[in-house]
């Protein structure tokens, strides 16, 4: 509903949590997600539900959201 009412691309969003529920409702909308290993999620379990990113704090992010926002330079 959120990128309908915003007017956006599913590839124009990434989602951030730090949570199991979080990959799946990423996965579910169709965008990619940034899993913040803050949270409950360790790298193990992350790679394995097919998180895009992971990254061990907030700092981590603005270098996803770079090459989300140039997808020439994509970030893996």
């Amino acid at each position: 509903k959120a990128i309908k009412k915003l007017g956006v691309r599913k590839s124009e969003v990434l989602y951030v949590g730090d949570a199991p529920s979080d990959i799946i409702m990423a996965k579910r909308a169709g965008v990619k997600i940034a899993v913040v290993l803050t949270g409950v999620l360790d790298r193990k379990t992350a790679e394995k539900m097919g998180a895009d990113w992971i990254i061990r704090d907030l700092r981590g992010l603005e270098k996803i959201v770079n090459s989300v926002s140039h997808p020439r330079h994509p970030l893996r």
